[in-house]
């Protein structure tokens, strides 16, 4: 007997087709893109910068390197005669971007951790393109958690929810807008 494997695949897809067609017709779908257009308005863009800064560090001095450039051999016993002495070097201003979720009407932001970090300035881009300086008011580094704060009234929110009320399977759904 023989069979295509055109045939076989096509009747495969047809099959996953309905079956898909089964998991969404309760209208799973629909209730999913509903949730994401309640939760836009209150995921956030955040911006991070940190401002250069002039570091100091502890280097070796070699007193040859000034007349003969750094000596290379191994043979010389400079690392003898070589003292500490500071430089200084000036870090590159750093920018970054994440996203946060509003939690309460007048501005309280949960972020990660990582995404302010050591930041000089912050600011927050609303979905409605309104932009507010933020400020860090906590931070977690060992669960990556951060809470920052924006001056507003009345902004849109979302509520935190129960994840020991999850059940396995459940649909659940992750936001951000790290990009802009």
């Amino acid at each position: 007997m023989y069979y295509s494997t055109g045939i076989f695949s096509r009747q495969l897809h047809e099959r996953e087709r309905s079956q898909k067609r089964r998991i969404f017709s309760h209208g799973t779908a629909r209730r999913l893109n509903t949730q994401q257009i309640k939760a836009l308005p209150a995921v956030v863009h955040i911006k991070y910068v940190q401002n250069s800064k002039i570091q100091t560090v502890d280097v070796q001095s070699d007193p040859f390197e000034d007349f003969f450039g750094p000596l290379v051999s191994s043979e010389i016993p400079i690392k003898a005669m070589a003292a500490l002495r500071n430089a200084k070097y000036k870090t590159p201003k750093r920018e970054a971007t994440g996203s946060g979720v509003i939690i309460s009407q007048d501005g309280y932001i949960v972020t990660n951790n990582h995404v302010v970090n050591g930041a000089d300035e912050l600011t927050v881009t609303l979905n409605d393109n309104r932009e507010y300086s933020a400020r860090i008011i906590g931070t977690d580094p060992t669960t990556d958690l951060a809470v920052i704060k924006i001056n507003g009234k009345n902004l849109p929110t979302l509520p935190i929810g129960d994840s020991d009320k999850l059940k396995v399977g459940e649909w659940v759904l992750a936001v951000g807008n790290p990009y802009n």
